[in-house]
């Protein structure tokens, strides 16, 4: 037994050791460039749809990006070939990163789930007793990322062949609508551009509109999440986004982002900026630019504001809402065992339940 959990570790770490090589030996970053990419892989000629799948495979394993190759598919081989290859290229990379985290990483999961946490076991076997319908609208839906999946559904119970088949069928129409916005941009045909956009924003209202009508007849909350910092808000928008009914609890609407947002990582990184700004200014000096005077504090401060104002757009609860999650204000308290109450600033309180 030790011997073959050995194995596995050093497999598994060859296999990543061996796709980094690939990243770099094979500069497959050039590839996230449309025009670097249309060129690269046209020069292969009649091989070019060979090239072109072997190239989505690598990149979808080691985590690139493929939207832009969906794009070189459509301008290179046109809609119907371009969607063919690149559902081939696609399906057999997702198919190996399911693999290599079904392999090394499903049997430590299943163990700790079992072990320690429960109620996510109850959800990982929620997701293999509806497999191939799960995948089908994970795969639908572009807002999901398509690299992201195909590792962390590997860790799940799900069937391999409903996440095959979830995967190959779930992805055309997504697939369609890139390449066909492709190949519309090659002919420089702004009426089919139009209507590929118009396939992209229909393909993503697909999960607010069901979300917003299947959570309304659920009375009780899949997911509570108390605190909307940064782990909270990620965990609780996964989980709305993979069809769970999700209630978010903080304490009030300025609160949500947590201290990365209102103390930490922006406000910090804001500030970086402006100051990496003024030591720009101060080795100009070398070329001959002469820059002088002093740092404004107080505009400093508005800069801040500024940028926290901006990103607390996407972090906020009536965006939160908007995506068809749950959101109460307030403060909240463990009345049982699946039962929370929330005392609103004001006093009233609120019973809440949850699974």
């Amino acid at each position: 037994m030790k011997n073959i959990k050995l194995i596995k570790l050093v497999g598994g770490l060859l296999l990543v050791l061996a796709m980094i090589f690939l990243v770099r030996e094979l500069d497959l970053t050039e590839y996230l460039s449309v025009s670097k990419a249309q060129e690269k892989i046209s020069e292969f000629g009649i091989l070019a749809p060979v090239f072109f799948i072997v190239t989505l495979i690598v990149m979808t394993i080691s985590f690139l990006p493929v939207t832009p190759l969906d794009f070189v598919a459509g301008a290179l081989f046109g809609t119907f070939l371009g969607v063919v290859y690149v559902v081939i290229g696609a399906t057999i990379g997702a198919t190996i990163a399911f693999w290599f985290t079904r392999t090394f990483g499903r049997p430590f999961v299943e163990k700790q789930l079992a072990g320690k946490f429960k109620k996510l076991d109850y959800y990982d076997k929620k997701i293999s007793a509806n497999g191939l319908g799960i995948m089908l609208f994970l795969r639908l839906v572009p807002l999901f990322p398509f690299n992201g999946l195909n590792f962390a559904m590997g860790l799940t119970k799900i069937k391999f062949k409903d996440y095959f088949l979830g995967t190959l069928f779930g992805i055309i129409p997504g697939s369609f609508a890139y390449v066909y916005f492709g190949e519309s941009l090659a002919m420089a045909n702004w009426n089919n551009l139009v209507i590929a956009v118009l396939l992209l924003i229909s393909l993503a209202s697909i999960y607010p509109i069901y979300n917003k009508f299947r959570k309304k007849e659920k009375k009780e909350f899949d997911v509570i999440v108390i605190g909307a910092g940064s782990g909270g808000l990620n965990i609780a928008s996964f989980m709305n986004k993979a069809g769970f009914k999700t209630l978010l609890i903080d304490k009030s609407d300025e609160n949500i982002g947590g201290d990365c947002l209102n103390f930490g990582c922006v406000p910090s990184k804001a500030l970086i900026h402006v100051a990496k700004t003024v030591r720009s200014g101060h080795n100009a000096q070398k070329y001959g630019i002469e820059i002088n005077g002093l740092v404004d504090m107080e505009k400093v401060r508005q800069h801040i504001k500024n940028v926290q104002k901006k990103i607390r757009k996407n972090e906020s609860a009536s965006y939160f809402k908007k995506q068809g999650m749950e959101v109460r204000l307030g403060i909240a308290k463990f009345v049982a065992k699946n039962g929370i109450k929330v005392e609103r600033v004001s006093g009233t309180l609120k019973g809440l339940k949850g699974k």
